[in-house]
């Protein structure tokens, strides 16, 4: 056993490295392992320091961005955050960042910093204000791919494209006129461009030369509302006359110069004459 006994009271915040060297039994045997080294600091009393923070991403209402400490020091424990608004934050783990939401409807949001190491020593606050930008409303186009012209009974195809600078969520689609419907597109996975297809059929009970309106509009993470996509569109008549004879019935019998005479209750009728032979 060796015991150290400085000559003078160790300052803080210092490092010493104790070697022992030439040690052997009473046989004089050397230690195996050749010299022993240890270590140990005296009380450490210096705080760590938090240089800077940075905002990782685009600051835009409704998103989240990642802040990031600048940190030089090895033995930061964890970082704490105060984010205006928000649910205060521990990170523990390096680099020590944090998510922050942006809201909707403010101007800044203040993250206040503060690290603290392995013995509990903590840092001067750093603070960093974070300007929020305005998220825009999407966007929305509507297309016929179907022709120009529109029956009873067709199918079209109606192509539609939105956009947004963050998250578009769902279309909400509708029909009004010689044709009514209405429906809602949800959209996965909230891309910032999105395209589909949607078919609409005309009913074979739409007026003919009737009109009908068809709109769409986009909605994005945050509930912005697209300006509507509208097209005007008209009915032409597609449906094929018919023609039923109901006088005289099927299969009866008319005799030659016998005329029949109308019914009242039916819409078409028949009469059958006898022709004069051709002079010679």
């Amino acid at each position: 056993m060796a015991i150290f006994t400085p000559s003078a009271f160790l300052p803080p915040n210092t490092s010493y490295t104790m070697t022992a060297e030439g040690v052997t039994d009473l046989a004089g045997n050397p230690l195996a392992s050749g010299p022993f080294t240890t270590q140990f600091a005296t009380v450490d009393t210096r705080a760590p320091v938090i240089n800077a923070l940075r905002a990782l991403g685009n600051p835009m209402a409704g998103t989240r961005i990642t802040v990031q400490p600048d940190i030089t020091d090895k033995d930061v424990a964890r970082v704490e955050y105060l984010i205006s608004g928000q649910t205060p934050q521990v990170a523990s783990l390096t680099p020590f960042a944090a998510a922050v939401s942006m809201p909707v409807g403010v101007a800044t949001v203040e993250v206040t910093a503060v690290a603290v190491d392995t013995v509990g020593n903590r840092s001067t606050p750093q603070t960093l204000t974070i300007p929020v930008s305005a998220n825009q409303p999407p966007t929305v186009t509507l297309t016929n791919l179907s022709s120009a012209t529109i029956a009873q009974g067709q199918t079209l195809s109606l192509q539609i494209t939105a956009s947004d600078d963050v998250a578009l969520q769902r279309l909400v689609f509708s029909t009004v006129g010689a044709v009514t419907t209405s429906q809602e597109i949800a959209i996965p996975n909230g891309p910032v461009q999105f395209s589909t297809s949607v078919p609409l059929t005309v009913p074979l009970t739409a007026v003919s030369s009737g009109s009908f309106t068809v709109q769409v509009a986009a909605v994005d993470s945050i509930g912005n509302l697209s300006v509507p996509a509208t097209l005007a569109l008209q009915v032409q008549d597609g449906v094929k006359p018919t023609v039923v004879f109901q006088s005289p019935v099927q299969n009866a019998q008319v005799l030659p110069g016998q005329a029949r005479a109308p019914d009242r209750n039916r819409r078409f009728s028949a009469e059958r004459s006898r022709q004069k032979p051709p002079r010679r």
